[in-house]
């Protein structure tokens, strides 16, 4: 069973389990759970930092990703070197984030579609046939 990064209603960013997302490895589930079970902000922070070049579903690249450009603009302000509050990043345009949004759901759907077709691959393998999506192997 893998797990998946959800929103609640109030915003708030949490981890689940989830039967239908990639599985991810033990040690890195259980990693980016307790991350996110301290603060959703910790876990981002996790993501953008100690998980930076590892493969992950949609949901907690996107994250990583937003973690890292606030990581990257933060980094590139030097007017707060010598302060102790941190100024507010610019939150992204309402069209910006609408076309992200937009990308999700056709992502998750290629995603279905992939394993759909790794599928009913194995199941034409297994009876012998060539698969309808993907050439015969020669081994």
């Amino acid at each position: 069973m893998g797990i998946t990064l959800s929103i609640s209603p109030h915003g708030r960013l949490f981890v689940e389990h989830a039967v239908d997302n990639a599985a991810l490895d033990d040690v890195l589930s259980k990693r980016l759970e307790q991350a996110f079970a301290q603060d959703p902000a910790q876990g981002i922070l996790h993501l953008a930092t100690r998980q930076l070049q590892a493969n992950l579903p949609l949901d907690f690249a996107f994250a990583r990703d937003f973690g890292a450009r606030y990581l990257t603009r933060l980094c590139h302000t030097p007017e707060i070197a010598a302060t102790t509050e941190l100024p507010p990043v610019p939150v992204p345009s309402a069209e910006k984030l609408a076309a992200i949004a937009r990308l999700l759901p056709r992502a998750a759907s290629l995603k279905l579609q992939s394993r759909q077709r790794q599928q009913s691959s194995k199941q034409c393998r297994s009876l012998g046939l060539a698969s309808p999506h993907f050439p015969a192997s020669t081994n």
